[in-house]
């Protein structure tokens, strides 16, 4: 269940339920993640929060930091859908490319990489911060235009 990971996090100590409480309410109202929200109101940090969704969720947590990619594989997954969908390539093993995503319940973020790429997509967790950082490390640090503004032109 979702969020049984939360309840996780009560059972260690790490939050409160009061806590849990006021990120819930904040997330509802800014439109944001439960998590997200334990993270802006500076309950935990994203690394606790992306190893509990990693280990919920039976996927593994990378740590991004230093982790250098190789261009070819940047080059798989263009900017702007890596920006929009705050996810980054990190390797291509067999024909199946290794994305490290924040939200493990982002389905539809990995069906559309699985469209626009045509392979398999395999999943680790890291923390968003860390995605970022790394996204713009690889592709530079300026915005680009999102895929759906993209697709639009086309239509």
């Amino acid at each position: 269940m979702p969020a049984d990971w939360l309840q996780k996090l009560i059972k260690q100590g790490l939050i409160s339920t009061e806590q849990l409480a006021e990120a819930e309410d904040m997330a509802s109202n800014m439109g944001i993640s439960t998590g997200d929200a334990l993270v802006k109101l500076g309950y935990v940090s994203g690394i606790v929060v992306a190893k509990a969704q990693a280990e919920a969720y039976g996927y593994d947590f990378i740590t991004l930091d230093g982790r250098e990619i190789s261009p070819a594989v940047i080059e798989l997954v263009p900017e702007s859908v890596a920006r929009e969908n705050m996810v980054i390539p990190l390797s291509l093993e067999d024909e199946s490319l290794l994305v490290a995503v924040s939200d493990p319940m982002a389905v539809e973020v990995l069906d559309k990489l699985r469209f626009i790429l045509n392979r398999d997509i395999k999943v680790v967790i890291a923390p968003v911060d860390a995605i970022q950082t790394s996204i713009n490390r690889h592709y530079g640090q300026s915005e680009t235009e999102s895929v759906d503004s993209m697709l639009q032109e086309f239509t």
